[in-house]
């Protein structure tokens, strides 16, 4: 596999999640001014992910890595031109439109991502693993800064509509970038998803390092997606700041993940793997518990870009260990069920702020959020450590 043009293609589709994450919520929120609504769009987005997840390492085990990861770009870039076309055929329906696209988007979002994760598994070994890893990380926080800026930079002289447009033409890209990639299919002996499923959760459920591995996954997940959900609100209602600036705060973030992202080869060499998953999480929950106190789009900025810097150091470790310890002989099926776990902290993240978003408002509920999540990750992240004993030597010689 050619790493540099696989890579390109993995950043070209998170390039067009990007922009769907700029345009969906903005579109959302400035069409009904209620913060609910974006609790409730994105539990409709990623409710589709739950069953999404374990059909996609099934998938990805039937008819090989590559060839999911080539459907699924291809049936995003297929949705989003559709969705382009009923914009202008049907524009008052807009928002129904853009969620339906949102719950297509997310349903093949889990065979994009299942099957890049296999991929990496399949070709990837040795000391060049950890590396890799790191490098697809790279790329999905440089879409981070990309995707938001050139989405903001076109909502200043093109409808938001037009961004979807974009966003078909981000995800037809990667279809090129993987032509001579070989297919490898694995023998399932004619077993049906279902049962594939409940293979994949018995695989899981019978190690106890991933199971807390997966759990922590969630309390960050649920924390990161409840600010994410709400920030359209935050930067275009409580800092009553113009909408491009939505795109300038996801890009910020980018910005400084990036710079924390070019800095792992080196931390690699010095720091063990455990460093990274202590250190994140540390960081990530300090700076969350900033975001509940500032009063300045400047000062929010900045704790957002902490906070997204520390969850890029953390998801090194998350994904070293896991693509170490899963066998790569059922990883697509335990992936399903590992990132079927992962995932469901979205949707229930954006329940909690469909139900107490406005109730609460905004900065009690992230107070809340930050604290319960917190002490659940102190506990679970003392038990995983406990439990795997190999994290504890350098990532360089673990991997």
């Amino acid at each position: 596999m050619n790493h540099l043009r696989f890579s390109a293609g993995v950043f070209s589709f998170f390039i067009g999640g990007q922009i769907l994450l700029f345009v969906i919520p903005l579109y959302v929120f400035l069409d009904t001014r209620d913060i609910g609504q974006l609790g409730l769009l994105l539990f409709i987005e990623w409710t589709p992910a739950l069953i999404a997840f374990p059909l996609a390492g099934y998938w990805v085990d039937k008819i090989s890595a590559i060839r999911t990861f080539q459907i699924a770009n291809g049936m995003r870039a297929l949705a989003c031109l559709l969705a382009f076309s009923a914009l202008q055929w049907y524009p008052a329906q807009g928002i129904y439109i853009l969620t339906i696209l949102a719950a297509i988007a997310s349903f093949f979002l889990a065979s994009a991502r299942v099957s890049t994760e296999t991929l990496v598994a399949e070709n990837t070994e040795g000391d060049t693993l950890a590396k890799f890893q790191a490098v697809i990380q790279s790329a999905e926080i440089s879409s981070m800064l990309f995707g938001p800026v050139l989405a903001s930079l076109c909502v200043l002289f093109l409808e938001k509509e037009t961004l979807v447009l974009l966003a078909a033409l981000s995800f037809a890209f990667p279809l090129l970038c993987t032509k001579r990639i070989i297919a490898i299919k694995r023998n399932l002996k004619n077993i049906g998803p279902l049962q594939q499923t409940v293979r994949g959760f018995k695989l899981l459920l019978s190690n106890q390092v991933l199971m807390y591995l997966v759990l922590l996954n969630c309390t960050v997940n649920f924390l990161a997606s409840v600010v994410m959900g709400l920030n359209a609100a935050v930067v275009t209602d409580i800092f009553a700041m113009p909408e491009q600036y939505y795109g300038y705060l996801n890009s910020a973030g980018g910005v400084v993940a990036l710079l924390a992202m070019a800095l792992v080869p080196a931390m690699l060499k010095k720091y063990q793997l455990i460093h990274f998953g202590v250190g994140g999480l540390t960081g990530c929950f300090i700076a969350a518990i900033a975001l509940t106190f500032l009063s300045s789009f400047a000062s929010y900025v900045a704790a957002y870009i902490a906070m997204l810097s520390a969850i890029t150091v953390y998801n090194v470790y998350n994904r070293t260990l896991r693509a170490q310890i899963i066998p790569k002989a059922d990883f697509g099926i335990v992936m399903g069920a590992f990132s079927l776990l992962n995932i469901s902290s979205v949707p229930l993240s954006g329940l909690a702020i469909y139900l107490f978003g406005n109730s609460l408002g905004y900065q009690p509920m992230l107070l809340c959020t930050t604290v319960i999540t917190a002490v659940s990750a102190a506990v679970l992240m003392l038990l995983l450590t406990l439990h795997n004993r190999k994290s504890l030597s350098p990532a360089t010689s673990s991997t």
